[in-house]
């Protein structure tokens, strides 16, 4: 089936040799560009998504269990819904070709394609689940209890492995700052990465503003981070606090993104740094700190590509839908300096209406040179310990709790999840994960102040 998809949809890129001398038609070629790197990027989910399938499928046949009856349901909402993107995408290439009929044509032809199989698949899922509902009763799957909430200190609960915070979410530059030291006080250093997850919401940008990252000394990572080991003296282990849109979660990110804030983003050559605070600005990195894949445009200038498909980030790309790229890799301890190629980054930087970029001026940096020019990060030397608190919610909200503790179940697995859209952790380094998910530990000392209530999600 993956060849017949590779057949039927990939399509080839818009030659640079179309006529397209007006304004708007350089646009429309740009956008059907980008188009057709959405419809690559869906294929790939939708071959990804019936691979994990056939994988579920071929241990139910040899057992029938409730287990693997709710794999089998997972599986199948997730192969309709990349079905019901890579449609999506279908639909848009074909609104961008109104000046390339064949395309258009070809995009339509697809569209009914990818209609009728999704139309099959529903039919074979359906089947599945006819087998499914002949199980009895004790072989459907259990329905595991959640965790009870237990009391810290001074109002902190934890919940599983979560922290939770009753406590408005920060907010304003260095805004986690007071919360963090706080924490320190009461709470074992335990961990090398903090994720801060604001409930109900907060705006991405202003997320970004109250994060922190603190200077811990490691060698080859650029200049020193933002703030030094002075502002939190009880804590000498945590390298970064950042705090991410709790309605968005774990799952949709960018908690990927997060995690590589802690390292990454320091070694821009000064000659060509441009780029803002946490992200690569104008480079090729095309990361998860954003950056973009840099193609040579007929008149000189560089245009960008996103690495999954859509308009490039500069500081970051894509949620969770983006690997680690290899310097990021690199900068967090999970690759040798051999593993990164050539990295541009661009200085005098004019973006044009279409967006392609002039550049003043491109400086190239390979592994090597990152090492000569700014030491050679060690790689690391064991799990990154990770810990993760909800922020703006009491330990009664347990609907919001279990949403986000079964999101961190599945970012932080050991192994890849059933999400075909999306990455977790493991599968954006590429099987080189090392991430320990470590519950808050209260100091000697530190006693509950009040009883938590037993609550019923």
């Amino acid at each position: 089936m993956a060849c017949a998809l590779g057949a039927s949809f990939m399509l080839s890129p818009v030659s640079r040799a179309d006529p397209a001398p007006e304004e708007v038609a350089r646009a429309e070629a740009a956008r059907l560009d980008e188009a057709l790197l959405v419809v690559q990027t869906a294929t790939g989910a939708v071959r990804a998504a019936l691979l994990r399938r056939d994988r579920v499928e071929a241990r139910a046949r040899e057992r029938l269990d409730g287990e693997r009856c709710a794999r089998l349901a997972g599986a199948g909402e997730r192969v309709d819904a990349a079905w019901g993107r890579l449609a999506e995408v279908h639909a848009q290439l074909a609104a961008s070709s109104t000046r390339w009929p064949a395309r258009q044509h070809r995009a339509a032809e697809a569209q009914l394609v990818v209609a009728q199989q999704r139309r099959l698949d529903a039919e074979h899922h359906a089947a599945w689940a006819a087998r499914c509902a002949a199980l009895p009763p004790t072989a459907r799957p259990p329905v595991s209890s959640p965790p009870t909430p237990a009391p810290l200190c001074d109002g902190l609960v934890r919940y599983g492995p979560l922290l939770v915070v009753p406590e408005p979410p920060p907010t304003g530059g260095h805004g986690a700052l007071p919360l963090v030291r706080r924490l320190s006080a009461r709470l074992d250093d335990a961990w090398d990465v903090l994720l801060l997850l604001a409930e109900p919401g907060l705006d991405a940008a202003e997320a970004d503003r109250a994060s922190l990252v603190f200077e811990r000394g490691i060698p080859g990572l650029g200049a020193p981070a933002p703030l030094a080991p002075a502002h939190l003296p009880r804590w000498r282990a945590l390298r970064a606090a950042v705090v991410l849109d709790g309605a968005a979660g774990l799952r949709r990110g960018p908690s990927l993104r997060a995690l590589a804030r802690a390292d990454a983003g320091r070694v821009r050559p000064p000659e060509c740094g441009e780029a803002p605070p946490g992200g690569w600005g104008y480079a090729d990195v095309a990361g998860q700190l954003g950056g973009a894949r840099l193609e040579p445009a007929s008149d000189g200038r560089l245009r960008p590509r996103a690495p999954h498909g859509g308009a490039p980030g500069w500081v970051g790309n894509g949620g969770n839908r983006v690997p680690y790229a290899p310097l990021e890799l690199y900068l967090m301890g999970l690759a040798e300096p051999d593993a990164v190629g050539p990295v541009r980054f661009l200085a005098g930087v004019d973006e044009g209406a279409d967006g392609a970029l002039r550049a003043e001026k491109i400086c190239t940096l390979d592994g090597a040179a990152f090492v000569a020019r700014y030491g050679r990060r060690p790689l690391a030397d064991r799990p990154l310990r990770l810990g993760v608190a909800v922020v703006g919610v009491g330990a009664g909200d347990t609907a919001t709790l279990e949403r986000h503790r079964r999101a961190l179940a599945a970012f932080a697995a050991p192994g890849p999840d059933d999400d075909a859209l999306l990455l977790n952790d493991f599968e954006a380094t590429g099987g080189r994960a090392r991430l320990a998910v470590v519950p808050p530990r209260a100091r000697p000392g530190c006693r509950p102040t009040a009883p938590v209530p037993t609550v019923t999600p």
